[in-house]
């Protein structure tokens, strides 16, 4: 069971101050963010504002606490985001890509809209799970492991952190072994179910399972604001594919 813990951030940017005489029309906003994060193992953690291009971004160390003296952003209506877990996935403005030939990275992120057209803003924004550990146990389905490969492909590349839409685009990578007939990917959240496991024997292409048909099947929900992990057992019967669902791993927060 997750244990909320919570990153307090009072910001500000090096935008001159207003006195009480000025015109305050131009003067910036003072923003305060909670970002709550209910995750057991911490990791760094990034906040963003941004609009056509982003105009604060600061990084904190894992399961540290922030009070600064604040920031000040320019007055207006932006996109604020929280992401932690990005590794071997590169930023494109505020997507998150993840490059061919590799799985999600252990992603976690949120997103709201932030009004700081007035004098104060503050925003609470708390972290999710964006990506599942597909588990796929073949004891059933191979009767040997020999000259095996597996490949996860899909039609998701990454996520837009702004949004927290998944982002169309190829993605494939190589399935871990795990156990015995047991292999592992990490799949992005997704945003149909194109996602195809692709069996290789001996070095050659062999069949291709539609996994992503197979998870809707069982009623997974790539919608769920964290996503769940799941281990699916596969079985081969007759010319059809079968699976069961062998474990979801529920996230509870307090």
């Amino acid at each position: 069971m997750w244990k909320k813990s919570v990153i307090s951030l009072l910001a500000a940017a090096c935008l001159a101050s207003c006195t009480v005489k000025e015109d305050r029309a131009g003067c910036p906003c003072r923003l305060s963010v909670l970002i709550e994060d209910g995750r057991q193992e911490k990791a760094p953690v990034t906040y963003a504002v941004s609009g056509a291009k982003t105009i604060l971004e600061e990084s904190f160390s894992a399961g540290e606490s922030h009070l600064t003296d604040s920031f000040e952003i320019p007055k207006g209506m932006w996109n604020s985001y929280v992401y932690s877990g990005l590794s071997a996935g590169r930023l494109q403005g505020s997507v998150a890509v993840i490059p061919t030939g590799l799985p999600s990275d252990p992603l976690y992120a949120g997103a709201t809209a932030l009004d700081a057209t007035g004098e104060e803003a503050s925003s609470r924004i708390g972290l999710h799970k964006q990506y599942a550990a597909v588990t796929l146990d073949l004891q059933q389905y191979l009767a040997s492991e020999e000259g095996l490969q597996l490949f996860a492909k899909g039609n998701v590349r990454g996520l837009d952190l702004a949004s927290l839409e998944p982002v169309e685009g190829r993605f494939e990578c190589a399935l871990e072994p795990v156990g015995e007939r047991l292999f592992r990917f990490l799949a992005p959240r997704q945003m149909d179910n194109s996602l195809e496991l692709e069996v290789w024997i001996d070095g050659e292409p062999d069949h291709t399972v539609p996994l992503g048909e197979m998870i809707a099947r069982v009623g997974y929900d790539w919608n769920a604001p964290d996503l769940l992990d799941m281990t699916l057992a596969l079985t081969l019967a007759s010319l059809d594919f079968g699976v069961e669902v062998l474990s979801w791993e529920e996230i509870d927060v307090e």
